[in-house]
């Protein structure tokens, strides 16, 4: 099964099995489980004001 990438507003409930990043201001947090292709995740907001999201490359999600 393949598994896509989830946003949750809030922080996780145990903080220990994830990697916390900062992308232009907001928190994101990485499960350490996480597998990347050619070990780099790239994380960035795309778009312009309110119409902004996350975006995210690089994961393997085979």
């Amino acid at each position: 099964m393949q598994q896509l990438p989830t946003v949750f507003v809030g922080k996780p409930q145990d903080e220990r099995f994830f990697n916390l990043y900062d992308v232009e201001g907001i928190k994101v947090y990485v499960p350490k489980n996480t597998i990347a292709v050619k070990d780099e995740v790239k994380i960035y907001l795309e778009g312009k004001w309110m119409f902004q999201r996350l975006e995210v490359d690089g994961l393997d999600l085979a």
